[in-house]
């Protein structure tokens, strides 16, 4: 091998190694920027879930007051009803006695 060649070898060495350290270099600085990024991610994600508990929370608070509220009326509602049944019920009752007491006048 002659010394051109043999300088050649070492200047493209020495050229590589240097790529090498830029390359790591570029690369550690890469990996810290990327890390900022996710973590300020990671911080933004955990207060938007945080606002929407919240939220979530509210909500559910107005749909159980709603359905409290719904069945409350559906009970005032089956109240009434029920009463009413029991008017009629009653009024039946003394209809029938009525009868049988007309059938026992009669010896039925």
């Amino acid at each position: 091998m002659d010394l051109e060649t043999s300088a050649a070898i070492e200047s493209l060495g020495a050229g590589t190694a240097r790529l090498g350290v830029e390359l790591r270099a570029e690369m550690a600085d890469l990996s810290l920027e990327l890390r900022g990024e996710m973590s300020e991610l990671g911080a933004n994600l955990r207060a938007e879930m945080a606002d929407l508990r919240v939220e979530l929370r509210a909500e559910m608070a107005e749909l159980r007051a709603e359905l409290r509220d719904g069945l409350a009326e559906n009970r005032r509602h089956s109240q009434v009803l029920f009463e009413s049944l029991h008017d009629d019920i009653r009024i039946l009752a003394g209809s029938v006695a009525s009868i049988v007491t007309r059938l026992d006048a009669r010896g039925w």
